[in-house]
């Protein structure tokens, strides 16, 4: 499991473990992979409820730092 991200010509997972950090800022939650890139998730597509549940299941993973 993990975040998986997909183009036309690019497909990947990340397992939650390489989630080192996940920040909210300008309308997006951010799932950080290394210091300085990041997957933005749209702040609009989720529910409070599916970010609450997106952050725990990250945490419970060891990954995912602290949002905020």
């Amino acid at each position: 499991g993990g975040v998986h991200v997909w183009t036309s010509a690019f497909q990947h997972t990340h397992d939650w473990t390489q989630i080192v950090r996940m920040k909210r800022s300008g309308g997006f939650l951010l799932l950080f992979v290394s210091p300085r890139q990041a997957h933005a998730i749209p702040l609009r597509v989720l529910t409070g409820p599916q970010e609450t549940a997106l952050t725990a299941l990250a945490r419970a993973h060891g990954g995912g730092a602290a949002a905020g």
